[in-house]
C-alpha cells in the first residue's frame, strides 16, 4: 500500500522550508534558491514559490547568499537561424548541452540566465559569427546606442578572387558631411575570402558595398566586435562574458 500524496494544506513555499530547516531569513532563503544551491529529492529547484510536502530538501555545502547579477553571453549563430530565436523564453536556446567546453569559468547556468535576455547588434538569418545576448543595460547602451558604435570585424566568403580595385574601392569613405562613413579596413585573407574591419558595419551594408564593387558575396561571419572576440566557440555555441573583456 503506497502513501497518499499530501494535501495542499500539507504543501509548502520552498523558501519557507529552506528558512525553516536552515535557520535563515526568507531573503537569504530565496538567494540560495535562485543560485542554484537548494535540491529537492536531489533535484535542484531554483523557484522560491515551488510547494513542497514530506520531499527532502538539501543545502550544497558550498551555497553562496548572494544576490544574482544580470549576465551577458556570448554566442555563435549559425547560418539560417533568426536572431530572435537565441533569446525566445519559451524554448531557450542557451542550455547546458550547448555550453562551450572552453568555458572554464566558475559562473554556474541558471534558468534566470535565459531569461529577459536582449540582443546587442544582432546577424540577419543569413549571417553568422559573433553574437551578444545581455541582460546588462549598461553593455546593450553602449553596443546600440553610441555613434558610429564599436569596430567589428568580419570574414567574407566571396564567388571569386576580387580585383585589386574592387578592393580599393571598398576602403573609399562614402557619403557626405556626418553621414560620411569612416574608413573601412580591407584585406584579402585568401583567394577568395575578404577581411573587413570598421565601425557602423553589419551584413546589410556589406553586401551593398560588395555589390557596388562588383563583388558577389557567398557568406557573411562576424568574429569580433570591439575587443571581444568569438575565438574558438564552434557554431552553435556560447559562453558566458568573463569579468576581464570589455566592449
Amino acid at each position: 500500500m503506497t502513501d497518499s500524496l499530501p494535501a495542499d494544506s500539507d504543501l509548502t513555499r520552498l523558501s519557507r522550508r529552506v528558512t525553516e530547516l536552515y535557520q535563515c531569513s526568507r531573503s537569504v532563503a530565496e538567494m540560495y534558491i535562485e543560485g542554484g544551491w537548494v535540491r529537492v529529492d536531489g533535484v535542484v529547484v531554483e523557484e522560491a514559490q515551488f510547494k513542497v510536502g514530506r520531499q527532502d530538501v538539501t543545502l550544497d555545502p558550498d551555497a553562496q547568499a548572494v544576490p544574482l547579477r544580470p549576465v551577458t553571453l556570448i554566442a555563435h549563430k549559425p547560418p539560417g537561424m533568426p536572431s530572435e530565436q537565441l533569446i525566445d523564453a519559451r524554448e531557450p536556446w542557451v542550455q547546458a548541452g550547448n555550453r562551450s567546453a572552453l568555458d572554464h569559468g566558475s559562473q554556474k547556468l541558471l534558468k534566470r540566465h535565459s531569461r529577459q535576455l536582449q540582443l546587442a547588434l544582432p546577424l540577419d538569418v543569413e549571417s553568422c559569427g559573433l553574437t551578444v545576448l545581455t541582460q546588462e543595460t549598461g553593455v546593450l547602451r553602449k553596443l546600440t546606442q553610441t555613434h558610429p558604435g564599436p569596430e567589428q570585424e568580419y570574414l567574407i566568403e566571396l564567388g571569386a578572387e576580387p580585383a585589386p580595385a574592387a578592393l580599393e574601392r571598398l576602403r573609399q569613405p562614402a557619403g557626405a558631411g556626418p553621414y560620411r562613413r569612416s574608413p573601412i579596413k580591407v584585406s584579402l585573407q585568401s583567394e577568395a575570402r575578404l577581411r573587413m574591419v570598421g565601425k557602423a558595419l553589419d551584413p546589410d551594408s556589406i553586401r551593398e558595398q560588395c555589390q557596388q564593387a562588383g563583388l558577389q558575396v557567398s557568406t557573411i561571419k562576424r568574429i569580433r566586435i570591439g575587443s571581444v572576440s568569438m575565438a574558438r566557440l564552434a557554431s552553435g555555441e556560447w559562453r558566458f562574458l568573463s569579468e576581464a573583456e570589455r566592449f
